[in-house]
């Protein structure tokens, strides 16, 4: 990864993920956008974390563009179809790191692409895998996959 880099936060909800990147990486991110479909989560984000230099949209993962983003993150995949998701990281730059999560939680309704396991993950996104790891919870287990 570069020195400096810039950022975008898919699904990113409220916000959480976004400022904690950007407390980590204060330096270094150039450029930090998380958006979600629900205008909600903007508003309520840009009040919570509103001396943090992130910018929230309001943007549906369809349409927006990653190109720009040499880091994009998306911890809620069980919201998006594999299509989807891989049609939106087939236009992010060739070398950008993408960091994805996804989990077993079927139970809610909202949860369209959950998966079974850490590798059914993983053979589902189109992209260069370095890692994956799993966490497992009382409810339901983590999956995460890092790529370029």
């Amino acid at each position: 990864l570069k020195d400096k880099f810039t950022v975008c936060v898919a699904g990113g909800w409220f916000g959480l993920m976004a400022h904690k990147l950007r407390v980590k990486y204060q330096d270094r991110i150039t450029k930090l956008v998380t958006f979600d479909l629900d205008d909600t989560c903007g508003k309520i984000g840009s009040s919570l974390y509103a001396d943090s230099k992130i910018k929230f949209q309001c943007d549906n993962i369809a349409d927006f563009d990653p190109s720009e983003y040499d880091v994009i993150v998306s911890t809620s995949c069980e919201h998006f179809s594999d299509k989807l998701l891989n049609t939106f990281l087939s236009k992010k730059q060739t070398n950008a790191v993408v960091v994805l999560q996804n989990n077993n939680y079927f139970a809610l309704p909202e949860h369209v692409n959950c998966k079974n396991n850490l590798q059914q993950f993983a053979d589902s996104i189109d992209f260069n895998l370095m890692d994956k790891m799993q966490m497992h919870t009382d409810a339901y287990t983590r999956y995460m996959i890092v790529g370029r």
